[in-house]
């Protein structure tokens, strides 16, 4: 790699290295050796950047989670249009589904625990995880004063639920099989049941 090189541009080369390894080889692939080999820089580069592996893998996860939240943050303003069920079941197919990058990090982070501590203090809840959380509530409360969803619905509590029913199917090695996304659809068509709104009086 030639001197001089900003820092942003080296870390984006091996972070899109990391993720070609990792789609390749899985979790144990990502070595330093494998990520800079993939990269065609110098052995030690990662170094020049991170204190150790771990650092560059929580740092690497936490990029891939921000562009997962920026990719669904329209969420919200979605609200009025098309189904509820159809517009939660897209999100979260995007979130989870095949090619995304969540269920790749959260391999990573399967295969070493250690890591966990690092991922929480890199990313935190404004741009990781809990902001995903917070705009599937974010879109449920929108949708409640639209009086598309009950007003008894829980934005916060629903949107932990989808959250949690989907993510056991990634942690159990489910997001790669064909029969994933209907598996969401039903979770999310499970939970909207409990949240649609009483039928009108006929008689009013």
């Amino acid at each position: 790699m030639p001197r001089g090189i900003a820092m942003h541009g080296a870390r984006d080369q091996l972070f899109d290295a990391a993720e070609r390894v990792l789609a390749r080889d899985g979790p144990v692939g990502l070595t330093s050796r494998a990520v800079t080999e993939e990269a065609r820089v110098a052995k030690g580069l990662i170094y020049r950047y991170f204190p150790d592996l771990d650092e560059f893998l929580a740092e690497f996860i936490a990029a891939r989670v921000r562009a997962a939240v920026a990719s669904v943050s329209g969420l919200p303003g979605r609200a009025g249009r098309g189904t509820v069920a159809g517009n939660l079941s897209e999100v979260l197919l995007a979130l989870f589904g095949p090619g995304s990058h969540v269920p790749m990090t959260t391999g990573i982070v399967t295969s070493r625990p250690s890591l966990i501590p690092r991922v929480h203090r890199v990313l935190e809840d404004a741009s990781g995880f809990g902001a995903i959380e917070g705009l599937l509530a974010a879109y449920i409360e929108a949708e409640q004063r639209l009086s598309r969803l009950a007003p008894s619905a829980r934005p916060a509590t629903e949107a932990a639920i989808l959250l949690g029913a989907v993510h056991h199917l990634v942690l159990t090695g489910q997001s790669a099989a064909p029969a994933f996304p209907g598996r969401v659809q039903e979770i999310v068509t499970a939970v909207i049941a409990g949240m649609a709104p009483a039928p009108a009086d006929p008689h009013r």
